[in-house]
């Protein structure tokens, strides 16, 4: 395997950042949700999908770094 071409690298690095766009909003709303919740097994479903999107995004983020 040889090097990721430019155009590639720039595509792919648009895409993620695009879609750490879109997932903001849903950490921000699973958290708004968690703190509304009030039943316990909703409020720790909304929780661990804003730690899980929080970890997608720095796991995204490094990939960019990297590129």
């Amino acid at each position: 395997m040889g090097e990721i071409p430019e155009e590639y690298k720039t595509l792919f690095k648009r895409f993620i950042e695009r879609h750490l766009e879109i997932e903001k909003e849903l950490v921000t709303t699973c958290r708004a949700s968690a703190e509304k919740a009030d039943h316990q097994l909703i409020k720790a479903l909304a929780e661990k999908l804003s730690e899980n999107e929080k970890e997608h995004h720095r796991y995204f983020t490094e990939l960019i770094e990297r590129l």
